[in-house]
């Protein structure tokens, strides 16, 4: 079949050999059912390959996950209901006891070299 197919490609029609039949536009350009399809999609002769990769490195495309209008998972808040330690607020109420209320109270503190104070 192909190589009858293939002898007769070289044999023209006679109203293909002149005349406005002959020019390009009214040339055929669709390809036959054999040349265009070796095999239907349905019977393939190979099976296809389908590459796998780890799941930590395949990206997530799914649309909802990365919608947090329509994709919020809240977690429950959790209540500390462990006793309070005094030694701790005794330690922040000193600390505040020490810190400076009014502008004037702060030390003068010299800049570091490494502080970039754009040549002022």
């Amino acid at each position: 079949m192909s190589f009858l197919s293939n002898v007769l490609k070289g044999v023209k029609k006679p109203w293909e050999i002149t005349g406005i039949a002959s020019t390009a536009d009214y040339l055929e350009y669709l390809p036959g059912a054999d040349e265009f399809r070796k095999h239907a999609p349905g019977s393939q002769p190979i099976k296809a390959v389908i590459p796998h990769d780890v799941p930590q490195l395949v990206f997530n495309t799914r649309y909802y996950v990365r919608d947090y209008r329509r994709h919020n998972k809240y977690s429950m808040r959790k209540v500390d209901r462990s006793p309070l330690d005094f030694s701790q607020v005794r330690a922040v109420v000193e600390l505040m006891a020490s810190m400076p209320i009014k502008p004037e109270d702060v030390s003068y503190a010299p800049r570091s070299a490494m502080v970039n104070d754009r040549g002022v």
